[in-house]
């Protein structure tokens, strides 16, 4: 699996794809699987031209009340429908205000050990 690397990955001001420098412009296996896992979390639904469906109402689960089990739901699935991860476990999550945070354990086809996620949305 190769997915295209993204620039500047945590900082989401400057994210942008990166282009012309040949395969070294792709990341493949654990660090494709992790990029791919944090790219689905942070898309919004009806926001990507090519993928409308894709995503998360960001602004839905996080602006109106009672949307915590649906958006646990909605990350949950996204993390366990990335190709090659088999397994997650230890989900915690919590909202505070606008703000969602998670943490999970993520098994895949390339490690033996889990990989710890952390993973924080607000708007």
């Amino acid at each position: 699996m190769l997915v295209r690397a993204i620039k500047n990955n945590e900082d989401m001001s400057k994210r942008a794809w990166v282009f012309c420098r040949g395969l070294s412009a792709y990341k493949k296996e654990q660090a494709g699987i992790n990029q791919g896992i944090k790219s689905g979390l942070l898309e919004f639904q009806n926001d990507c031209y090519f993928a409308l469906q894709n995503g998360i109402d960001w602004l839905t689960r996080l602006g109106s009340k009672n949307q915590k089990e649906l958006l646990d739901n909605d990350i949950q699935n996204i993390i366990l429908n990335r190709w090659g991860v088999l397994n997650m476990q230890d989900f915690q999550s919590s909202v505070i205000e606008r703000a969602y945070s998670c943490s999970c354990n993520v098994y895949t086809v390339f490690s033996s050990n889990p990989y710890q996620l952390n993973f924080t949305q607000n708007i």
